[in-house]
């Protein structure tokens, strides 16, 4: 059986279906086998199609049709073969079918669950293109009893969008019961590469996503491996250059929140970062992360999150830029980072991060601080006190150094527009040491 149907036909009105501006659309298909009668279908149609043998094969045509507000050109020669025999159907994508769409709305393709951020790049003109890869490249496995059906899936697609493109290669696994509920789901493979697509402008130079998924629709949980690798990352005021990013993450969802965490340690490296106006980063930079644990919960209100992450950033050299004299540098040794925090529903962030055993060495001066532990709190409400922190050791690394190593200790608040720091030191159990600073934020005046 053959039927086309052009842009002004009645069946589009028939069917549901959004009426085109223009263009045709065309279905061919083919059956043959053998069927109980029909009339024991409407009594129980699970067990007439375990008793039916059949084979066919649908081809459809999609030539230039336009959707107002969502399409403007979709062209597309889909094959699909099909088998059903004991209760068990195979439907396989043919080799070499495509559906093609150019022109597609932003807000249209943003209701489809993609980011805004992915969207920035598309335009009228902008190709998006998915075709199968090989003669299984999209195959669907169906087995029927009178309790449940049982769904396999498997993929090997390629979708293109303009010159960006991905490789989508899936395994899944679904269980419908009998009152068709999806009673459980298991994506045993998932493996996306891709290249060439633009996130807030910056060019994702390649993007890996491996793992697997299971569960029901009211929990599942899985492990996912993200990396990426970006030429160049721009996000005002960072520029930065060689960016690595490799994540082994582990999450879990419920019907009311979740769980993200790190199963092994992830990292970053960057090779080259811009220099902003007050100071530049020389070198590479690489930062570990042992450990992150992120929760959250979602309400009527909206959503809260509560995290854990600790870092691990490698020792970097910081030169802090200096109008009559050359810059000062300072050889950077951060330690470990804990962060911890929860932001609630209204978008208040609580919580605070502590710095331990950090060291910094300002060669140009012979000055050594070492054992620098700094507790930093992320805005409580009517809390003045920003930060903590104290110095092991502050020594001069001369040959005849001017002082003897000392300790400091003391306190980050503010109050307004007015930074004030205090500190007190001097050799351990002899305290001879205060210092006082006070600063305008908004006018960049101050004393010590």
């Amino acid at each position: 059986a053959s039927a086309a149907v052009n842009a002004d036909s009645v069946i589009w009105g028939l069917s549901g279906l959004s009426r085109p501006g223009k263009g045709s659309t065309s279905l061919t298909v083919t059956l043959q086998g053998k069927v109980p009668a029909l009339q024991t279908a409407a009594d129980n149609w699970r067990n007439w199609l375990q008793h039916s043998t059949l084979q066919g094969q649908s081809i459809v045509k999609l030539n230039g049709l336009e959707f107002a507000q969502k399409v403007a050109d979709l062209n597309g020669d889909i094959e699909i073969n099909a088998e059903l025999a004991d209760g068990l159907g195979k439907f396989t994508l043919a080799e070499g079918s495509n559906i093609e769409a150019s022109g597609a709305d932003p807000a249209w393709v943003e209701r489809f669950g993609i980011p805004p951020a992915l969207l920035t790049e598309l335009r009228q003109t902008t190709k998006l293109r998915l075709r199968s890869k090989s003669g299984n490249s999209a195959k669907v496995t169906i087995d029927m009893t009178d309790d449940e059906t049982q769904i396999a899936l498997a993929t090997d697609l390629e979708l293109t969008v303009d010159e960006a493109r991905a490789g989508i290669r899936t395994q899944a696994e679904i269980t419908i019961s009998g009152q068709n509920q999806v009673t459980a789901f298991k994506l045993g493979k998932i493996d996306v590469i891709s290249s060439g697509f633009k996130y807030a402008n910056n060019k994702i130079d390649k993007l890996a996503l491996s793992g697997n998924l299971q569960g029901s629709t009211d929990t599942w949980a899985g492990e996912l491996d993200l990396a990426a690798d970006v030429k160049r990352f721009r996000f005002a005021p960072v520029d930065a250059r060689m960016l690595s990013v490799s994540l082994p993450m582990r999450i879990n969802f419920e019907q009311h929140g979740g769980q993200l965490s790190l199963r092994q340690p992830g990292q970053m490296t960057l090779a080259e970062l811009a220099p902003f106006e007050a100071f530049r980063v020389k070198g590479p930079l690489k930062l570990d992360l042992p450990g992150a644990d992120i929760r959250f919960e979602w309400q009527a209100e909206g959503m809260s999150l509560e995290n854990q992450i600790t870092l691990q950033p490698g020792s970097f050299t910081l030169l802090v830029n200096r109008e009559d004299a050359p810059a000062i540098e300072m050889n950077i040794s951060p330690a470990e980072i804990l962060h911890m925090g929860r932001m609630e529903n209204t978008g208040q962030l609580n919580g605070g991060s502590a710095i331990s055993a950090a060291g910094i060495t300002l060669p140009q001066y012979q000055i050594q601080l070492n054992n620098i532990t700094t507790t930093i709190r992320h805005s409580e409400p009517g809390k003045s006190r920003l930060a903590d922190f104290e110095i092991g050791q502050l020594q001069h690394l001369a040959t005849e150094p001017y002082i003897a190593p000392i300790s400091l200790a003391g306190n980050v608040k503010l109050k307004r527009e007015r930074l004030f720091i205090d500190a007190r030191g001097g050799i351990p159990g002899t305290q001879y040491l205060k210092l006082a600073v006070e600063h305008g934020l908004d006018k960049g005046e101050g004393k010590l």
